[in-house]
Formats: structure tokens, C-alpha cells, sequence
């Protein structure tokens, strides 16, 4: 969590007794927004304290602290948060914190690839002492195209977790992506996605199913044009499947079947059927080459 820092207008009404403070209401204003807090300070015997500490706050202020110099993400918009803290305060300080967030028509916006996730809405919740996040139904959109995210990701050295990703994203988001001098240019279509994400950040595992309508793959410098793509992409972990997609190569009409395994080695098969031929070829991936071993 971002420091306070200055807290200013601070105004409210408590109620000392002989066990405790019972604070009814402290309400001040830091990092851009009004905060509320209610609670209850026991210092006597069993020093501890129980207090709820909300706001309707804006992101892009909250957030500022945490943004890095060279930072290209940008969030904005608002977000009602609600902070639930409980624990003793002897001999040191042991508060569970639990945060919720419900997202309010948020933008979250990449300048440098020129992508931009608008009208953001969801549930957010984050357990301080346990390090765990967990995405309820976020939903947005990316250039009018609808997307929900649901999971939770464990913040903890190797960070992990689980992300249920459904809906449409435009291809040509990639574009922003490729490297301006690659052999790529331009990259379009819609892809529809119902997979999941699940592992250790170093060693993710995709599953699930992608669905491409229309896309195209462009550049001045790649020798052959790909159009009019249309198929269905099975992802299995280390497997990912090509089923009944058609396309134009070079404005020549192809039917496509592939398979792409990773483990133990990276190797693929695939039949190309065109009109009055076929091809069928297997091989072998490494970072630097693809090796042709058989083709007919």
C-alpha cells in the first residue's frame, strides 16, 4: 500500500472509555480522495485494535506513489475500497488486513503500444498477511471488444495463480508489440477466448480454446501474405492443435490442420491442402531455426 503521507481536514467524533477508544467516525483527506475511518483501540491489557477504513478513491492519485519513473502502465478512474484491519499490538504489531475494491468504469492505458483497457468493472479483494488477490469477474473492453477476468494470484516468490480469461480480443493489439524494423507490420482479425492461465509466472501453463475470425498477417519484409484466417486453436499445456482453419496464402485459398508440441522437444506436423495439391510436413523449433525433417 501507497504511505498517506500528509492526511489533512481531518475531522470526526470518538468515545474514550475505561478498556478503549471507540472511534464513530474519523474522516480526512490523503492521496486525492476522502477516507473514512471507524474502529476500536483497546491499549490497556490486551493492546489491540479493530477498525474499517474506506473511500470512493481515484486510482490514478492512490496509485501515483507506486509508479516507477519508466512505468507505461497509467490507471485511472474510480474505485470504492473498503480496508479491514484486526490484531494485537503487544509485543509488536500483528494487524490482518483484509482490502476490497469495486472498480467503477476504469481505464487502464499502455501509451508506448498505444493499448488502452476501458470501462473496467469488478471485484477486487487482497489478504495483506496471506499475499493473495483474488479477480472477481473484471470485465472491459479492448477497442469495443468485451473481456472478463476471473482468478487469483498468490504474491509470493515465485508469484503464481490462476486467470480465467472469456471474451473477444482484436488481433491488431499485436502490432503495437512487434518490433518496429521486424519482418511483421501489421496484424488484424478478432480472436474469442475461453482459457485459463495457471502456474508459477516462469513456467506458465495456457488451456483452453481460441477461436480466429478474419485476421491477417502483413509486412514489408515477410514473404508471404496471410488473409481471410478462420479456425479453431486447441491449447493443451504443452500442446496446441490447429483444427479446420481456412485462409489465403498469398490470395491462394489453403485448409490448414496442425499440431505443435513442446515437450520434450519442440516439434509440429501439419497438412496443407490447397486446390489441386497438398503438403504435409513435420519438423523440429529451437530459439533460432525451424528444421524441416520430413515434407511431401
Amino acid at each position: 500500500f501507497p504511505s498517506l503521507q500528509t492526511i489533512t481536514e481531518v475531522e470526526g467524533t470518538a468515545q474514550l472509555t475505561e478498556e478503549a477508544l471507540e472511534i464513530e467516525q474519523l474522516t480526512g483527506t490523503a492521496l486525492g480522495s476522502r477516507w473514512v475511518l471507524e474502529g476500536t483501540l483497546s491499549p490497556l491489557q490486551q493492546p489491540s485494535a479493530e477498525f474499517l477504513v474506506s473511500s470512493q478513491a481515484a486510482l490514478a492519485t492512490l496509485l501515483a506513489p507506486l509508479r516507477t519513473a519508466n512505468e507505461p502502465w497509467e490507471v485511472s478512474g474510480p474505485a470504492d475500497l473498503r480496508v479491514v484491519c484486526r490484531g494485537p499490538l503487544h509485543p509488536t504489531p500483528r494487524l490482518d488486513c483484509l482490502a476490497h475494491a469495486d472498480l467503477r468504469d476504469v481505464t487502464v492505458t499502455n501509451q508506448p503500444r498505444a493499448l488502452s483497457v476501458t470501462q473496467m468493472s469488478g471485484g477486487l479483494d487482497y489478504d495483506v498477511v496471506g499475499r493473495h488477490l483474488a479477480i472477481s469477474h473484471i470485465t472491459g473492453r479492448v477497442l469495443d471488444q468485451s473481456l472478463t477476468l476471473d482468478g487469483s494470484i498468490h504474491l509470493t516468490a515465485p508469484l503464481t495463480g490462476t486467470l480465467d480469461i472469456d471474451g473477444t480480443l482484436p488481433l491488431n493489439i499485436i502490432t503495437g508489440w512487434l518490433p518496429p524494423a521486424g519482418p511483421i507490420q501489421d496484424v488484424g482479425g478478432l480472436a474469442t477466448l475461453d482459457v485459463t492461465l495457471q502456474g508459477p509466472l516462469n513456467a506458465l501453463s495456457l488451456t483452453g480454446q481460441i477461436t480466429v475470425r478474419d485476421a491477417y498477417v502483413h509486412g514489408a519484409a515477410f514473404a508471404n501474405r496471410i488473409d481471410h484466417a478462420t479456425g479453431l486453436l486447441l491449447l493443451q499445456g504443452t500442446r496446441l492443435e490447429v483444427r479446420d482453419a481456412t485462409l489465403e496464402l498469398n490470395e491462394e485459398p489453403m485448409h490448414l490442420t496442425a499440431a505443435v508440441t513442446l515437450e520434450p522437444s519442440p516439434h509440429f506436423t501439419a497438412i496443407a491442402k490447397f486446390s489441386r495439391s497438398q503438403l504435409s510436413v513435420t519438423g523440429q523449433m529451437t530459439a533460432d531455426a525451424v528444421a524441416i525433417e520430413d515434407a511431401r
